[in-house]
């Protein structure tokens, strides 16, 4: 999956807004992405054969409002970048990846975000400061901290570990000019700042099915999650992971 950004299957995410243009859009259509992962393709219309809504002061072709049709009364305006929520918040996104980059409320109350090839950095009006950290594992830029302001002035850091492992791509992958097997970033643990720590590992190994070649074996599934209670869950070829979220 070429968005994860915490391992292979796990993303971290803020939002995004995705162009017709953006190598991460399949579609035709401007595309609102949110932290969950869910898509919301805009349409130039509400509904199906409604006039355009013009913005004004904007008289450039291709400025209008557009909007989903999936039931989530998004609002995108195209000139500024901005997606307003049926909460009264709005997200604008720029930058060439259309990362997230302010919120802000009705009330004057904002997230300021300014995201680069190292960091996202967060600021509110409150004075509070956050800072999401990346690191090159397995060749792509991953999650590795995630620094938090806290009570009383102190931090509270989550830290990311990974193992670097050769997995066999998919059987469905029969282009002659790919490798057998390819190597990937897998999330093996989330150290909590209080030290305990969701855990994808076992026996020392990040629990992962690696799958083989020639069989229909999964490759890159996570097989084992343990929680900081100690209570874990197991997973076998073709369950899914009905209470994770990847």
């Amino acid at each position: 999956d070429a968005s994860s950004n915490a391992g292979l299957g796990w993303h971290l995410s803020l939002g995004q807004l995705l162009s017709p243009s953006s190598a991460a859009n399949e579609s035709e259509r401007w595309v609102y992405v949110g932290p969950d992962g869910g898509r919301h393709y805009f349409y130039e219309t509400l509904h199906l054969g409604e006039p355009t809504v013009p913005i004004s002061g904007c008289p450039k072709e291709g400025c209008e409002t557009q909007f989903p049709r999936d039931g989530s009364y998004l609002r995108l305006k195209k000139a500024t970048m901005k997606v307003e929520f049926p909460d009264g918040s709005v997200h604008t996104f720029g930058g060439a990846n259309g990362e997230l980059t302010r919120i802000e409320d009705s009330f004057g109350n904002y997230l300021n975000v300014v995201p680069t090839a190292t960091s996202w950095t967060l600021d509110d009006q409150f004075g509070r400061h956050h800072v999401v950290s990346f690191a090159t594992v397995a060749g792509k830029k991953q999650v590795s901290t995630v620094d938090l302001a806290a009570f009383g002035g102190t931090r509270s850091i989550y830290t990311f570990n990974y193992e670097t492992a050769s997995i066999f791509r998919p059987y469905m992958d029969t282009d002659d000019l790919n490798s057998a097997q390819v190597s990937v970033g897998l999330l093996s643990s989330i150290t909590h700042p209080s030290g305990i720590s969701y855990t994808m590992a076992q026996g020392g190994s990040a629990a992962y099915f690696r799958g083989s070649a020639g069989t229909t074996d999964p490759s890159g599934q996570l097989r084992f999650l343990q929680l900081p209670t100690k209570a874990a869950s197991a997973l076998w070829r073709g369950q899914c992971p009905g209470i994770l979220r990847r």
